[in-house]
C-alpha cells in the first residue's frame, strides 16, 4: 500500500516541493587545526588556527511556503583572525554593512545579535580544544590586511590566549563580543560579554556556514500519507548537495 501511495500524483509533487527548500550535507566531527609561529626569541608557539564541524541544531523552524516545521542542523567553520573589527568584518557604520550568513558565503558574522548561539559555539570550541592531548595555550590568528595583501606572521604578535566572537555594535565605535579565554589552569573557558573598539587590533573568531541540513518534523497526529512524505524527505535530505 505504501508503494502505491508514493506513486500517487498527489504525493510526489509534495515531496518535490519540500525538497526544493532543502540544502544539505552530512555533518562531520569537530576538527581542531593547529599551526606554529615563533615568538620574539625564536621559540615555536603552537596554537589553534581554525575549528571545523561546529554545529547548532534548531527545532521548529518554519520555512516560507511550507506547511511543515523542520529540524535544522547548521555546521560552521571557525577561523581565527587578527586585526581590527573594521578590517576583518567591515565598517559597521556603513549602510551596506553585511551581517549575512548564507551557505558558503558570509561576512563571518554568523552569530551577530545572537548571544545564546554564540555561547553554544564557544562551549563547543573550547571543549574541542580542551580535549586535545596537549592543550594549546594560544590561538593563532591570520593577519588581515585592509588592502587585501598577504601579511607574513609577526613573531609573538598574532597569537593570543583569548578570542572574540562579535555580537553587536553600539552605533558609534564599541563592539560587544563573547570571549573565549585560556585561564590560569590552561583550560579554555567561555567568558561573559566584553567590549572593545572597532579599530582595536585583536584576535577574532570568524564563522562561515559550511553545511545545513533540514529534516521535516513529524507531528504526532500525522496520517499515513504525511508519514510517507516525511519519510521520503528524511531519506533524501541526507544526500549531499
Amino acid at each position: 500500500m505504501l508503494k502505491k501511495m508514493l506513486q500517487c500524483k498527489q504525493v510526489i509533487p509534495l515531496v518535490a516541493t519540500l525538497l526544493s527548500t532543502v540544502v544539505v550535507s552530512p555533518a562531520e566531527a569537530i576538527t581542531v587545526n593547529l599551526g606554529t609561529i615563533q615568538d620574539f626569541f625564536g621559540n615555536d608557539i603552537t596554537g589553534v588556527t581554525s575549528i571545523e564541524g561546529i554545529q547548532i541544531i534548531e527545532k521548529g523552524v518554519e520555512l516560507p511556503d511550507s506547511d511543515f516545521t523542520f529540524r535544522v542542523t547548521s555546521t560552521y567553520r571557525i577561523d581565527f583572525l587578527y586585526g581590527t573589527f573594521n578590517d576583518i568584518f567591515g565598517d559597521p557604520t556603513n549602510p551596506d554593512f553585511d551581517t549575512s550568513c548564507d551557505l558558503g558565503e558570509s561576512n563571518k558574522l554568523c552569530f551577530w545579535g545572537n548571544d545564546p548561539q554564540a555561547e553554544l559555539v564557544l562551549d563547543q570550541m573550547n571543549g574541542a580544544i580542551n580535549a586535545l592531548p596537549t592543550v594549546p595555550e594560544n590561538v593563532i590568528g591570520t593577519i588581515i590586511d585592509p588592502d587585501g595583501n598577504d601579511v607574513p606572521p609577526i613573531p609573538g604578535i598574532n597569537s593570543r590566549n583569548f578570542y572574540l566572537v562579535p555580537l553587536d555594535f553600539d552605533g558609534v565605535n564599541v563592539i560587544t563580543s563573547r570571549q573565549g579565554t585560556n585561564d590560569n589552569t590552561n583550560t579554555w573557558v567561555t567568558d561573559p560579554l566584553t567590549t572593545n573598539t572597532a579599530v582595536s587590533v585583536t584576535s577574532y573568531a570568524g564563522a562561515r556556514l559550511t553545511n545545513q541540513e533540514f529534516v521535516v518534523e513529524i507531528p504526532e497526529s500525522s496520517n499515513l500519507i504525511g508519514i510517507a512524505v516525511t519519510g521520503l524527505s528524511i531519506i533524501l535530505v541526507t544526500k549531499k548537495k
